[in-house]
């Protein structure tokens, strides 16, 4: 059984907004300047890709989706031309793989995605989204732009009634929102 505890007397001071303990030591100033420029170079090229990257792609891994992360056209093309556009479009991995794309902003890994797998550019995924839905919820106004231009449906609706121009504007994406506004969207 639990008892009642009171406290048996009044405290005897009044509050303070100063500390009770004090530092004991004070700190120190740096006692000298930096005598130069770093001794060493960087040991490697920036990992930044760009379409004219040479790509190994016999050690690309045939997991569609690390090779949409690549960047690169060519890794996609390796993974498709090894595992077949039909197991790439099973179980969503052209999806996937592609919303990925979208989502690192690789305008043209989505855009060889889509051609050569033959993805619908309408088609929603588990929350109901969209490729054009995701690209205006993370700002990637080139995509959208692309995707609009393919013929993207703009009303199309994901579980939360929301349409690409609501996701944009509840997102802060005031360029999207104002070029799914010159396609129409309302």
């Amino acid at each position: 059984m639990r008892k009642n505890l009171r406290p048996t007397s009044q405290p005897t001071g009044s509050p303070s907004d100063q500390p009770t303990i004090q530092p004991t030591t004070q700190p120190t100033q740096p006692t000298s300047q930096p005598t130069g420029s770093p001794s060493q170079q960087p040991t490697s090229e920036p990992t930044t890709l760009t379409e004219n990257t040479v790509i190994d792609t016999k050690s690309v891994t045939t997991d569609l989706v690390s090779a949409a992360r690549s960047g690169s056209v060519a890794a996609i093309e390796a993974v498709l031309n090894t595992m077949g556009v039909e197991e790439a479009t099973a179980n969503n991995f052209a999806y996937t793989a592609t919303v990925t794309s979208i989502f690192d902003g690789f305008a043209p890994v989505t855009n060889v995605l889509i051609s050569r797998t033959g993805l619908d550019i309408d088609q929603k995924g588990v929350t109901g989204n969209t490729l054009l839905m995701w690209a205006s919820l993370w700002g990637k106004y080139d995509i959208a732009e692309s995707l609009l231009a393919a013929g993207a449906d703009f009303a199309v609706t994901n579980k939360d009634g929301d349409t690409a121009l609501t996701i944009a504007a509840k997102a802060g994406n005031r360029n999207i929102a104002d070029l799914l506004r010159t396609y129409g969207a309302a």
